[in-house]
């Protein structure tokens, strides 16, 4: 009976959905979210980002010289993963239990993962 119940585990654990967490909001990041968005993935992926908005760096100078305003330089992280149906938390991590594939925010709350990425 121990056997078929481990068995029976491991396969609903192999059909469970994927817990996909990004740390970080950068350019790699915002680029796998457009791309995991549009393959409408059935993966649970969510981005913890320190800040809604991440600044695209080649347009930093153009900002200071007053050619762009804030929103034509900065990527508003919350209304893309909104419209890639990938979940926003606003937060830093602050800490990893890479044993219980998890990671801990500034909040106390914690993320499980099966797949971390950092950038």
């Amino acid at each position: 009976m121990n056997a078929k119940n481990n068995g029976m585990s491991t396969r609903m654990k192999a059909n469970a959905q994927k817990r996909v967490v990004l740390l970080g909001g950068g350019h790699a990041h915002v680029e796998v979210v457009r791309r995991l968005g549009r393959l409408a993935l059935s993966a649970q992926i969510t981005l913890v980002s320190p800040s809604r908005y991440a600044p695209y760096s080649g347009m930093l100078p153009g900002y200071i010289a007053g050619e762009y305003a804030f929103e034509d330089f900065n990527i508003d992280l919350q209304a893309l993963c909104q419209r890639s149906g990938i979940a926003f938390r606003e937060g830093l991590a602050t800490g990893l239990d890479p044993d219980a594939y998890r990671v801990q925010l500034e909040d106390g709350s914690w993320l499980d993962y099966d797949i971390l990425s950092s950038t």
